[in-house]
């Protein structure tokens, strides 16, 4: 934890964190959750799912290992592409000013993190600053 904590307070302008599982001590949103519960408080058929991942994404959390942090699991959802969702903007605009944790299957390969291997599932991380997490 002493490295994550390190890379959060780091004076980079990005602070990415992927790994595939999630660090104990700090709180995971999990979107695909979230999101059946906001529909089930909202009328589905009249539900822009657009907004409501956005409204997820705005869940911060403060720890004394991260500071001020996004922390994420189960973002499947989130490359629904008919939500149309620019998940590269989200990823970038959600770790300027606070660290951005996501757990989740996947690899990072020339600069692009893999969702679940497949390269359909994209996220581009070329000139954002990210740590990847390695299982134990």
């Amino acid at each position: 934890m002493d490295d994550i904590r390190a890379y959060c307070a780091g004076d980079t302008r990005n602070k990415i964190i992927i790994g595939e599982s999630c660090i104990p001590v700090l709180h995971y949103v999990d979107v695909g959750v979230e999101l059946a519960r906001l529909l089930q408080q909202n009328q589905a058929s009249t539900c822009d799912y657009a907004a409501l991942c956005r409204q997820i994404l705005k869940t911060m959390s403060y720890s004394e290992q991260a500071d001020f942090y996004l922390a994420l699991k189960n973002i499947g959802i989130l490359f629904e592409p008919s939500l149309h969702l620019n998940l590269r903007t989200i990823i970038e605009n959600y770790s300027i000013d606070q660290s951005l944790f996501i757990s989740a299957e996947g690899c990072i390969e020339s600069d692009k993190f893999l969702f679940m291997g497949d390269a359909a599932c994209a996220i581009d991380l070329h000139g954002l600053s990210y740590k990847q997490l390695k299982n134990e």
